[in-house]
């Protein structure tokens, strides 16, 4: 590793994530027109199983926010993976919370094979991708940085 990259500053992703619960916030603002775009992506797909896997999860607050209350929330199953350990924590009380039984939250590294491995659907830095047996859609999320 280059000294460069051992003297960057840690980001605290769970700091940056309280931005989140300010209404006025431009996080705030961001997670509305992420979830929006994803109720749209599940709205257009056709009857069956929807599995997702959202990389870089962060709390989770885009993929789950989008589920609570929508129709398609039962047929979805997916996987939230996120290395920071506090934040998959809060990402799986909110999967608690929520009561979406079928979506589970690793603690691992994106880039590693423990936290896609095994799934057909992903979100990653601003793409958002779903499957339903044959059939996939996606769609682009504007300024979304890894962390939903």
């Amino acid at each position: 590793m280059s000294d460069v990259a051992t003297r960057r500053p840690k980001q605290d992703w769970v700091a940056w994530h309280a931005a989140y619960d300010d209404p006025n916030s431009a996080l705030s603002w961001r997670l509305a027109v992420i979830q929006a775009r994803i109720r749209s992506v599940l709205d257009g797909l056709p009857d069956g199983l929807i599995r997702a896997v959202s990389l870089c999860a962060g709390q989770g607050r885009d993929l789950i926010g989008a589920l609570v209350g929508h129709p398609r929330r039962g047929d979805l199953s997916g996987r939230l993976v996120e290395p920071d350990p506090h934040n998959a924590a809060a990402a799986a009380r909110l999967v608690r919370e929520s009561s979406l039984s079928r979506i589970e939250v690793v603690t691992a590294d994106a880039v590693g094979t423990v936290g896609w491995q095994g799934s057909s659907a992903w979100r990653a830095n601003g793409l958002v991708a779903v499957r339903t047996g044959s059939t996939s859609a996606s769609t682009s999320l504007p300024g979304c940085p890894p962390g939903g």
